[in-house]
């Protein structure tokens, strides 16, 4: 299981991440234990990404850390409506 540390919004780091998605100055996304995990902010800046030992420690001004639900990203599809 995955876990995560703040300092002070401007140091963050994250354990259990498995795959790093995108990374720009406003958003960095990851994927944490099969769910998604949205960095946002300013400035943002990878550290350190070690996907071997799972670790992501980040820089920058944090304006949030939301998760996504693997589920929740599956794309409507009206042939799954009639299963």
């Amino acid at each position: 299981m995955g876990s995560f540390s703040l300092t002070d919004r401007q140091s963050l780091t994250l354990s259990g991440i498995t795959k790093i998605k995108s990374s720009e100055p406003m958003q960095i996304i990851a994927v944490q234990d099969g769910a998604g995990v949205v960095i946002s902010g300013k400035d943002l800046t990878v550290v350190n990404a070690n996907i071997s030992t799972g670790e992501l420690e980040v820089s920058g001004r944090v304006n949030g850390v939301r998760y996504t639900d693997k589920q929740k990203e599956r794309k409507f599809s009206v042939k799954n409506l009639f299963k």
